[in-house]
């Protein structure tokens, strides 16, 4: 064609645009799985925290925020990056839950295994006036065949603990096989989207 005017597109330039495509691809990556491993992590956290009133009797509401944190995914860590919900370790009574095993005594001690009458935190222990330590100090506490008894003035006895060498824990909080069971059914969609979305150019603001 001759004349007139003339508009030519080179293979040159085509092959340059999927270099840059096929970079831009490569470099999004650990900025899209990061996200989209905090989401999902986020997603397993917040079913756990969930799961935890139905499983224990929580008194303190605030007490499943507290304890189950997350730790966000860092893009810099990649291909080995990752997002992490996990119990503060000063709740460990909690992964006992978790496994179930064997509480035993420390340094001689027995354990002190509380009855239906004590009243319960919600972490799991006692509350502080009814701890056997308080329960012990108090006027009319003995220790009969194994129990922690409180004699009141009208002499009744209120069995507070049973004290034994160990203790077989069930396990029923079930944290690992929730959360399994969340980021099963939710990392392909974060993932995904948060990697649309990063190629995507970004809309424009109207003004």
């Amino acid at each position: 064609m001759t004349g007139g005017l003339t508009i030519t597109v080179d293979a040159r330039a085509a092959k340059g645009a999927s270099d840059w495509f096929r970079a831009m691809r490569v470099r999004q990556l650990p900025f899209a799985t990061a996200v989209a491993q905090t989401k999902t992590i986020r997603d397993a956290q917040r079913a756990i925290q969930g799961s935890a009133f139905s499983r224990f009797k929580l008194r303190r509401k605030t007490f499943p925020r507290h304890a189950i944190q997350m730790e966000r995914a860092n893009k810099s860590d990649f291909p080995n990056s990752k997002a992490t919900v996990y119990v503060r370790p000063k709740y460990p009574m909690l992964e006992l839950q978790e496994k179930g095993g064997t509480k035993r005594g420390k340094g001689g001690h027995r354990i002190a295994v509380p009855t239906r009458i004590v009243r319960m935190k919600g972490s799991g222990g006692p509350v502080a006036l009814q701890r056997p330590k308080s329960i012990g100090a108090r006027k009319g506490a003995e220790e009969i065949e194994g129990q922690l008894v409180h004699r009141t003035k009208r002499r009744r006895i209120g069995i507070f603990y049973t004290l034994t060498d160990s203790a077989k824990i069930r396990p029923k909080f079930r944290f690992e096989a929730t959360g399994r069971k969340v980021i099963a059914r939710v990392w392909a969609g974060h993932f995904k989207r948060e990697y649309q979305n990063s190629l995507d150019p970004p809309t424009p603001r109207r003004r």
